[in-house]
């Protein structure tokens, strides 16, 4: 059992990461974020970064889902096949922080969902998840769903009459 949520909105900004992109199985996640060869890339790099290790879900969980395992960095660089330069999505999102063990955050997941949909607030798709510590068993994970923002409706066409009155006259 996990401890109650403090689940929120915030704005969140965006982050910058050297990633490694997979597509992989759900039951699959755990295993190919401890077996990722990111932070191997970036210390061959040299690559300044902030210690924190994030991944990005795109897309909604199927039965595989793409996601970005990476490690937030501190400058843009050049990536290439293996090591990615990716911005994490930046704008509203839902949020909530997890202490604890990390095979409990499908857990944390569910009740974000549940907090969002009894809120009627749409999620947009993107998923993410900040590591900030090196034991995953006992560290805080924060946990981001990107909202999906209304689209704003063009207002009905007025009809310009001087421009009219104009032509008429012409």
């Amino acid at each position: 059992m996990i401890p109650l949520l403090d689940i929120g909105i915030i704005e969140a900004a965006p982050l910058l990461l050297a990633a490694v992109r997979s597509r992989i199985s759900i039951e699959a996640i755990s295993d190919a974020i401890a077996a990722s060869p990111v932070w191997d890339r970036v210390r061959e790099r040299g690559l300044k970064h902030s210690g924190r290790n994030v991944v990005i879900y795109w897309g909604e969980a199927g039965d595989e889902v793409t996601v970005d395992i990476g490690v937030e960095v501190t400058e843009a660089f050049c990536g290439d096949d293996d090591l990615q330069c990716v911005a994490a999505p930046a704008g509203r999102a839902v949020t909530a922080t997890h202490t604890g063990p990390t095979h409990l955050l499908p857990r944390v997941h569910e009740r974000i969902r549940a907090w969002s949909a009894e809120g009627e607030r749409k999620l947009a798709g993107v998923k993410w998840e900040i590591y900030d510590a090196d034991d995953p068993d006992r560290g805080q994970t924060q946990v981001f769903y990107l909202i999906k923002e209304p689209q704003a409706k063009a207002a009905p066409r007025k009809k310009w009459s001087r421009f009219s009155e104009r032509a008429r006259q012409a």
